[in-house]
């Protein structure tokens, strides 16, 4: 391996494949070794903040996870996130042009069916995406899709890469519809080229579920993903972070199907699974049992809520400080549940400590501030009339859904006089997940097609 250093790119590019191969069949300490030395040399011939040099830095990390090195595996990610959004964002403030110049010119001398070309523009779409210029990288993608449709055909690699970035990009649009049937293809492509049991297939599947979320067909959601926690508990094991982070999600689809039972019961092995690996002071602990006391109080286990929701305030405090949005959020929800548990005058002294956060942080007037003080005559004026409890229970629905409109229609009205009124947490952590869990999928070398996803 001494001659890794002096090897031309195309060798360079198969030792990284050997290393996959080595990791797929689960070679992790070999497959270690190798990634690490190919860092090594991309850091030193190409540069830290070199897009070859991130992949080989993102390899390793994958290569520490299946070595359940959680620890230096999260390290290395926070890494490869900083370098990508620097590579995209901060310190390039010109590759957007200098990549609109490269597809121009290799329109012009190589034609635009050349892989090439079709290669630089998906280069230039990816950068649009985290530029968030979406309208941009959905022309760009649709483009990148037909040209590796015609040339390569629909079940090569490369094409199906290229309509699940495409997907993502649709997604990030409110495109769920065009998203979902690209994705169903995906998932089909997947399933008959590498198997039902492969990270790549197993990530699509995810994907896929994500988008049936978000167009509220659950059931189709729910399938999918019991089938995903099913093969990530098999590939990967049960305390495996991203077979946790499946569970997660499933339960928060039980959760909008009503199976409260089955929601709790996840959602109790993701808080363990999570104090144990993480430990019960990481954010991503203390969102799961955030999510886990909402799920409480929706089976109307009101102290066993109210126990884990004052935890989760005191966490957060201690994590981010009084004034961090997390720790505001967790005392809003707290309140919210205090409101509708009858304990009004708990939930005064949390409103009251939320307007006068609010009115330190931005100022009286910012709209936050005005928001909790408008709410705020709800508690200080509750005497079990229905009419404040209407006010009252806008409140809770105003702090669970904060960029919601604050106005009550005739069917949640009826709800409350009904008492079904639910308190829910799509702003928890895995609300969260489901909507930016998945990033692109590495589509930017052409040679790379069995690159595996996150």
């Amino acid at each position: 391996m001494g001659k890794l250093e002096t090897t031309v790119f195309y060798f360079d590019d198969a030792f990284e494949k050997f290393g996959w191969l080595l990791r797929d069949q689960r070679y992790f300490s070999e497959a270690e070794i190798l990634n690490m030395q190919i860092l090594d040399v991309r850091n030193r011939n190409l540069g830290a903040e070199h897009q070859d040099t991130i992949d080989a830095m993102k390899n390793v990390a994958r290569t520490c996870r299946g070595l359940k090195k959680y620890s230096e595996a999260e390290k290395l990610n926070i890494k490869v996130l900083d370098a990508r959004k620097k590579l995209a964002l901060g310190n390039h403030p010109e590759g957007e042009k200098l990549q609109i110049q490269v597809v121009d010119a290799r329109n012009r001398i190589l034609g635009a069916e050349h892989p090439d070309t079709i290669t630089a523009m998906a280069k230039l779409a990816l950068i649009y995406y985290n530029l968030e210029k979406y309208t941009e990288a959905e022309r760009l993608g649709i483009q990148v899709v037909d040209a590796r449709n015609r040339i390569l055909g629909a079940e090569h690699s490369d094409t199906v890469t290229a309509m699940a970035n495409l997907a993502v990009t649709y997604c990030d649009l409110a495109k769920y519809t065009e998203a979902k049937q690209l994705q169903i293809q995906v998932v089909d492509a997947r399933n008959r080229i590498l198997g039902a049991e492969h990270p790549d297939t197993v990530t699509a599947m995810a994907k896929l579920a994500l988008t049936y979320y978000n167009l509220e067909k659950y059931k189709e959601a729910e399938k999918l993903e019991i089938q995903v926690v099913d093969a990530k508990n098999r590939i990967l094991g049960p305390e495996h972070p991203d077979t946790v982070t499946a569970m997660a999600d499933l339960a928060v689809t039980y959760r909008d199907l009503e199976k409260y039972t089955e929601a709790e019961q996840l959602q109790i092995q993701v808080v363990d699974s999570r104090s144990r690996i993480l430990g019960p002071q990481h954010p991503n602990t203390v969102s799961a049992m955030a999510d886990l006391a909402v799920t409480y109080y929706d089976l109307e286990k009101y102290p066993e809520a109210e126990k884990l929701q004052i935890q989760v305030v005191d966490a957060q405090r201690r994590i981010h400080g009084a004034e961090h949005q997390d720790t505001i959020m967790a005392i809003e929800k707290l309140a919210a549940m205090f409101n509708g548990l009858g304990k009004c005058t708990e939930q005064e002294q949390l409103e009251t400590q939320i307007m006068n956060v609010k009115k330190s942080i931005p100022g009286e007037k910012h709209q936050a501030s005005v928001r909790t003080m408008v709410t705020l005559p709800a508690s200080h004026v509750t005497n079990g009339r229905m009419d404040n409890l209407v006010k009252g229970t806008c409140f809770s629905y105003y702090f669970i859904y904060p960029n919601s409109h604050c106005s009550i229609n005739q069917s949640m009205v009826f709800s409350i006089y009904q008492g079904k009124f639910r308190l829910l947490n799509p702003n928890s952590e895995i609300g969260f997940i489901k909507r930016t869990q998945f990033q692109h999928d590495h589509f930017v070398n052409p040679n790379l097609s069995l690159k595996y996803l996150d």
